[in-house]
This record gives structure tokens, sequence and C-alpha cells, in this order.
């Protein structure tokens, strides 16, 4: 029996639930606009609500110029210096990893590697309950990135030039339960944080 065709699926999914999507075979592209001509890209966007999902892949002749993730995204509101990432500690962090932090949030400190580039207070965005959530998601998809950075992906053109959250992966998604997860855990995810932002401002 042939594997379903993981493009198709994603069409279906947002067919079925009734969300807008667009794709590289779009000739009108709204969302999405790849900063390289020459890549070979692949691409489907599925809008719902304030969260686009995105998954990507690409293949360029230039070295390192090839890129594959899917995630949900949408845009936030914070103070500038207020950008960091989040993922599971791994032996590699030691090496790989610049600019570590620490949180004073036990679970996250012992569990998690953050990097950001300035020291901040953390803590008015994360918790151990934020926390919980990421490793609910990672049973399901893994690994497993937080983000928040200013003008973090740029091929999603109303994400432009903002302050943008986004949980992602480093591979293509197209499972309905793995897309599934991404609405709805990690919606609470960036939900949860957002909310939390509001305070600033």
């Amino acid at each position: 029996m042939d594997e379903p065709n993981p493009f198709n699926q994603l069409l279906k999914y947002a067919k079925e639930n009734g969300l807008a999507c667009e794709t590289h075979l779009d000739e009108k592209r709204l969302l999405l606009s790849p900063n390289d001509p020459f890549l070979n890209t692949k691409y489907i966007t599925i809008k719902k609500g304030n969260l686009t999902f995105c998954t990507f892949d690409s293949y360029g002749a230039k070295l390192g110029s090839s890129q594959t993730f899917a995630g949900i995204f949408c845009a936030i509101r914070l103070k500038p210096e207020m950008e960091l990432e989040l993922s599971r500690k791994h032996w590699s962090d030691n090496i790989l990893v610049f600019n570590k932090r620490k949180t004073d949030i036990g679970i996250i400190d012992s569990n998690f590697t953050l990097s950001a580039s300035k020291q901040w207070n953390f803590q008015v965005l994360l918790s151990e309950k934020e926390a919980h959530l990421f490793m609910e998601i990672e049973k399901q998809i893994k690994p497993l990135k937080l983000i928040i950075q200013h003008n973090y992906i740029s091929v999603i053109s109303e994400l432009k030039g903002q302050q943008v959250i986004g949980l992602e992966t480093n591979q293509w998604i197209s499972r309905k339960e793995d897309v599934d997860c991404f609405f709805n855990l990690g919606e609470k995810l960036i939900e949860n944080i957002i909310r939390a932002s509001e305070r600033f401002f």
C-alpha cells in the first residue's frame, strides 16, 4: 500500500478544518515570500486565528542554503531585548550553544537550554506550566524549539519586521496528529506567553 502524499495530507487537513492555506504552487502568494528565488522550495502555510502553521523544505545548490522546518508562529509585542531560544538540554550544548542563561526556575534550568543575547527576567514570561506544556508536546514532536525573536521568520511576509514567537521542529510535518498537536498544545503554550507579555504595554 502506498504511503499518503504528505503534501496532500496537509491540503486535506486545511480543507476539512475550514482553514486558509497557501502553497508554493499558488500563483498569488500572500503569506510566504522565499528570500532566494534560486532555491528549490516546497511549503504550505495554514492559518488559524493569529497563528500560522508553516512547514517548509528547500534545497539550494549553495552550501548551507538548504533548510527544513515546521512550526507555528505569530506576532508578539515585547521589548526589543526580550529574545530567547529554548530547547531540551543536549550534551553538545556546551560546545554549540552560546549565551546560555539561567531562569531560576528549577524545572527549566535542569531540563532545558535557554540562550539569549542579553540577560533579562525570563520569569516574567516562563514558568513551570510552560515547561510542562513543552514536554507534553515533545512526547509527539521532537526535537522542539521555542523562539522569541525579532523578524525571525521572514518567509512569512505578514511577520516581517515584527517580534515573533514560534514553536518549531527541524523536519517536515504532515501527519494530522502532529498538526493538531501544534495547533492545540502549542497554541496553549504560545497563548500563555502572549498573555504574560501583555503586562508590559
